[in-house]
């Protein structure tokens, strides 16, 4: 399974990027023969990075052929931009742009036969640069903001002029406009004087520029902009009492189609030709205050598509010509069934394989994101197969399951029923209970048991063979846990009877699996939790984070390179109180961030460098209690995460790692707490469920303002949709949810544009 994505065409063929299985994700080109088919060049030969992404061709002009721009890591740079001719020697670094780490270009754009995109040099702050292509001529454009970074983000070429928005330290965040120059590099208007006026959803209609922005009076309503102050103006005030947020702008034969909210009406399908009296809402399709959601829209023969509930049908196939007549369901293609109870969603080979119940009882089945691409792959056993612990390795899907000759054994499955078969009877005379599987180094490692001995660390190279146990520990159950990968070793916790719970080490050989050190010495536990491995950018190493206890301190910070000298305590948070239990570490930019108790604030975030003075509290964000957060999810630079207040109970927060830039993202349920869980990044929006205190927990998105943060609609109309799993299958979004009717199945959201955010959430069937 190559994984081929970001397909960008030639004039004669077409790159991508791809994976096959020796080079790692790297840079490929066509002509759409096999033998026309191959690498470009390997510029990660360590395996380590994802990969070449955000691939842009670039006309040359005067009869030159196109230029290829990309963002890479070669693992000595970090990620900057690159540029290819299609040859393994024409394809190189345009620029180190940060000496120092990463450059991150991002929201790469062709305008005036540049690119243009932004990234971060080495004083840390996110900018507008543009590049000729040669290292001289890959420039800054204009240092907006030198107290911390614009961060230009959307950047969208409408006519003559390239738009995007920006922060500066006296306006907030706003429409900027571009011609190339620091001179001609301007704000176009501050939307909102002392707030953040957020432009989202830049898109392009011929000249013009229309968006999604709030001023101090009113939030998230329909904006256009020629490029002037004057010319930057409301389109239309359509939600009264709050935000209408509207998404999806997608322009079809002289209108411009988009979804928006309205309190008396929901969230329904809305038209517009730039005008006040224009902007008009097409349909009430779920009748009265009910949310119809349209998404997925799309142009189709001079008519839009869409997908949207109308409250009898589900979220079905539409159409409309942009009158109330002619805007129909086209059909009703989903039904429903019992509920199949989905577990362990896992992506492989471009769909999702999970264990679920169907009639032959729980087994193992996949799915494409369509009703009919939805089936079982083998009914393992004639009761249930109960597979388990679903993990990729090797181009083949590993699991535990139950069969009916070998009891619960190590299975693996090539997404085929012939190809779906027993990989090893570990213990011949029962069950081996694999667990755990996990995957470092090029090898599969997981715990298992062999009748001889209990629950013991085990590794496979993908063969019978090769597949064998590495500990044999002197307790009946070593507590074998937190298996974390670390490069090319395995990180873990165990006990062998003599040393207490410790920290340990495999590279999956016998010589080379060992204890790192007996923290607390003797026989007492140090118990290790929380592992978590933060690669180092650029040239640093990376380091090992973890929590644990010696004979001094209670749980603290440590850290470790996988020496017994390199493992030390990296600061007492609560020094002579008891444990700080630091959980939930996080790595974002070389920076691993958890929360800790210091026994003064109550449990609240904290970051650390992995020194002691780099090791401090973000923000106390409930003073006098515990702000208690969780869920961290790194996301556009900054980290999202769920924290308690006293003004506003359990919400969505943001960090960038300082107390002033750590705020209340969006009050989901002021009345009480919205509880977000599950955060998901899929396609650069952040999924997650949410209670507003009125639908109960259902499914949300963010573009990581509170007026874009908004809720996907209704699944269970008659309390909470009880969303578990939420899984990112090569771009689309995975779940598990409960209608009301069909108890616990599975459904999918499926993005096509990410700058219109158009989404189709689909029931999959039994």
């Amino acid at each position: 399974d190559s994984h081929p994505a970001e397909i960008t065409p030639t004039g004669d063929g077409f790159y991508f990027r791809a994976d096959d299985g020796v080079h790692g994700p790297e840079l490929w080109r066509s002509d759409g023969t096999v033998s026309g088919t191959a690498l470009v060049k390997d510029i990660s030969p360590d395996f380590l990075t994802p990969g070449p992404g955000q691939l842009l061709l670039l006309d040359q002009g005067d009869g030159q052929p196109p230029v290829l721009y990309f963002a890479a890591d070669d693992g000595v740079h970090g990620y900057e931009l690159w540029r290819s001719d299609g040859t393994d020697a024409g394809t190189v670094q345009v620029k180190d742009i940060n000496t120092a780490g990463s450059a991150y270009p991002g929201y790469l754009t062709a305008y005036q036969g540049a690119v243009y995109f932004s990234a971060i040099d080495s004083s840390n702050d996110m900018e507008l640069w543009r590049s000729d292509g040669t290292d001289a001529g890959t420039t800054r454009v204009k240092d907006i903001n030198p107290d911390g970074g614009s961060v230009p983000l959307f950047l969208t070429v409408a006519g003559e002029q390239l738009f995007f928005s920006a922060a500066d330290a006296a306006h907030g965040r706003e429409l900027w406009r571009s011609d190339g120059t620091a001179a001609g590099t301007s704000l176009v208007k501050d939307i909102y004087p002392g707030g953040d006026g957020l432009p989202f959803y830049l898109t392009a209609v011929e000249d013009l520029l229309y968006f999604s922005a709030s001023n101090a009076d009113i939030n998230a309503e329909l904006w256009r902009s020629d490029g002037t102050a004057a010319g930057t103006f409301q389109v239309k005030e359509i939600n009264p009492s709050g935000p209408a947020s509207p998404s999806s702008l997608t322009y079809v034969h002289g209108a411009l189609f988009f979804s928006a909210y309205e309190p008396s009406i929901g969230d329904e399908l809305w038209r517009s030709d730039g005008t006040e009296a224009g902007t008009l809402l097409v349909k009430d399709i779920y009748a009265g205050s009910a949310i119809a959601v349209p998404t997925n829209l799309t142009a189709f023969n001079d008519a839009l598509l869409f997908s949207a509930n109308d409250g009898q049908h589900g979220i079905e196939l539409w159409r409309s010509d942009g009158s109330a007549a002619n805007t129909v369901m086209v059909r009703d293609i989903n039904t429903v069934t019992l509920s199949s109870a989905p577990t362990y969603l896992t992506p492989y080979h471009n769909q999702v394989f999970f264990s679920a119940r169907g009639p032959d009882g729980y087994e193992l089945w996949r799915s494409d994101g369509t009703d009919a691409g939805t089936l079982q792959v083998k009914d393992i056993s004639l009761s249930d197969g109960f597979p388990g612990y679903l993990t990729v390795f090797q181009d083949w899907l590993y699991f535990s399951a139950v069969s009916d000759n070998f009891d619960e054994e190590l299975w693996r499955s090539d997404g085929s029923e012939a190809g779906t078969t027993l990989f090893k009877d570990i213990n011949p005379a029962g069950s081996s209970h694999p667990q755990q599987l996990t995957v470092a180094g090029g090898l599969l490692f997981f715990i298992a048991n062999d009748n001889e001995h209990e629950q013991e660390l085990w590794r496979s190279d993908g063969t019978p063979a090769g597949t064998w146990r590495l500990t044999d520990f002197t307790p009946i159950y070593p507590q074998i846990g937190y298996l974390t990968p670390a490069g090319n070793v395995l990180y873990f916790s165990a006990d062998d009877g003599q040393h207490g719970v410790e920290l340990w080490r495999s590279d999956g050989s016998l010589a080379g699996t060992f204890m790192v050190k007996d923290i607390y010495a003797g026989s007492s536990s140090s118990s290790p939790s929380n592992l978590a491995y933060v690669q180092g950018i650029g040239r640093q190493p990376g380091i090992l984070y973890f929590s644990a206890r010696d004979a001094a301190h209670g749980k603290e910070l440590w850290r470790s390179d996988g020496s017994a000298a390199g493992t030390t305590l990296i600061k007492d948070i609560a020094p002579g109180s008891g444990d700080a239990y630091p959980s939930f570490m996080t790595a974002l930019n070389g920076i691993v961030y958890f929360d800790a108790d210091d026994f003064s604030h109550g449990r609240e975030l904290w970051r650390s460098d992995g020194t002691t003075a780099g090791t401090t509290m973000v923000k106390d964000i409930y003073p006098g209690a515990a702000g208690a957060p969780g869920w961290y999810t790194p996301w556009q630079g900054a980290l999202y995460f769920v924290a308690t207040d006293a003004g506003h109970g359990r919400e969505l927060w943001r960090s960038d790692g300082t107390e002033a830039g750590t705020t209340l993202l969006v009050d989901l349920n002021p009345d009480g707490d919205s509880s977000p869980q599950q955060l998901r990044l899929v396609n650069d929006r952040l999924y997650f469920v949410a209670d507003d205190g009125v639908t109960g927990l259902e499914l949300w998105r963010s573009d990581g303002a509170a007026g874009t943060t908004l809720r996907l609609g209704d699944i269970n109309n008659a309390g909470s949709a009880s969303l578990l799993y939420l899984t990112d299958v090569y771009d689309q979004l995975f779940f598990v949810a409960d209608d009301g009717y069909t108890g616990l199945e599975l459904w999918s959201l499926v993005t096509q544009n990410l700058d219109t955010e158009q989404f189709l959430p689909i029931l999959l069937r039994e």
